[in-house]
């Protein structure tokens, strides 16, 4: 089973998805492929919360996907998805070198980080960024001060839908890569019971992101 292959191009991330303190003008503008991730991620993260903490995958589950390249595919197709739902979008601030980078490096980085723990894989330190925790944890703290985001978010925890549409376009994307279904459960599980690292969950109003 092959794994749809990951754009060939390196367009950096949109610039100016919304401009500074849009939504403060215009209301949530949820897409259609936007709703279904969300509630899919809602679905998955109140699944993963009845059962504990559920196993990360391994080599073996990685292989169904297509390994490493195929890993790889599937978090730059989930961060496609994220530039492109207003939702997600304000997290990203595109004045940052670091953060106006493809949906490909993006992926690339997020995808070989997690395989690192998982499987032990050494690619991600290869790139030469440093600590992947340091990296994570800086780039988790510039999503929260976002300009983007709304003024009375900015600089506090992601949003509940935040962490549901997270969540949901994730298991979407590994199945728009082709990934099979043990797979898609077991990896967007894993991450769904995991995810309250970053608690505690801030509720936002309707027109808020």
């Amino acid at each position: 089973m092959a794994a749809i292959e990951p754009a060939a191009t390196e367009d950096p991330a949109p610039k100016g998805v919304l401009p500074p303190g849009a939504l403060e003008l215009l209301p949530d503008l949820p897409t259609r492929e936007g709703e279904a991730a969300r509630n899919k991620g809602r679905e998955l993260y109140r699944a993963a919360g009845r059962s504990g903490m559920h196993p990360m995958p391994r080599e073996t589950d990685v292989e169904l996907a297509g390994g490493r390249d195929g890993l790889v595919a599937i978090f730059a197709r989930h961060y496609t998805r994220l530039f492109s739902d207003p939702r997600m979008a304000v997290l990203f601030d595109t004045e940052e070198d670091d953060a106006n980078v493809s949906a490909q490096e993006h992926g690339r980085r997020l995808a070989l980080f997690l395989l690192a723990r998982w499987t032990g894989d050494d690619s991600y330190y290869r790139l030469g960024r440093g600590h992947p925790i340091g990296n994570l944890y800086r780039a988790h703290q510039r999503a929260k001060a976002c300009p983007l985001r709304h003024g009375s978010l900015r600089g506090r925890g992601f949003t509940e839908d935040q962490r549901d549409s997270w969540l949901g376009h994730l298991y979407f994307s590994a199945e728009d890569c082709g990934a099979p279904e043990p797979f898609r459960n077991k990896l967007a599980l894993h991450l769904a019971s995991v995810i309250d690292f970053y608690a505690p969950w801030e509720r936002a109003p309707p027109d808020q992101a």
